[in-house]
């Protein structure tokens, strides 16, 4: 699937069975896909933040480099925000999130409940995911 970046525009274009899509966002840097998750990359205001929606271009989760992130149930009608002190890294599914930081992956659904945890061995911490793997 292709993306087109209309910077002047703050928007994204992109065409998903033969129905043409945008998104706009002020800032947008990049934009991928995989697996049918859109992943952006955003600078304003002197701060990268990141948001991945779905193919429809529906928001799923957005987050900062200072750790801020912000999840959309999937009607988009209810957002819910907190701070993972930490935070290295997102990896989006259609059902749910896993939040990186050193000490921690979490495991938490787009109503924000957050449904497992993981904690990495006695002198190891956590990095990146390999893959993008969640």
């Amino acid at each position: 699937m292709e993306i087109t970046i209309q910077r002047e525009y703050n928007t994204l274009i992109w065409k998903n069975q033969n129905q043409e899509y945008t998104y706009t966002a002020k800032g947008i840097e990049n934009a991928t896909e995989k697996n049918g998750i859109i992943f952006i990359e955003i600078y304003n205001e002197n701060c990268f933040s990141y948001r991945y929606i779905d193919i429809t271009g529906k928001d799923l989760v957005w987050y900062d480099e200072i750790g801020r992130i912000t999840l959309f149930d999937k009607e988009n009608s209810n957002s819910f925000s907190m701070e993972i002190d930490g935070l290295s890294e997102i990896s989006a599914r259609a059902d749910k999130c896993w939040c990186m930081s050193r000490n921690t992956i979490k495991s938490i659904s787009y109503s924000g409940k957050i449904l497992s945890e993981i904690y990495p061995p006695s002198g190891y911490t956590f990095y990146r995911f390999a893959n993008d793997e969640g």
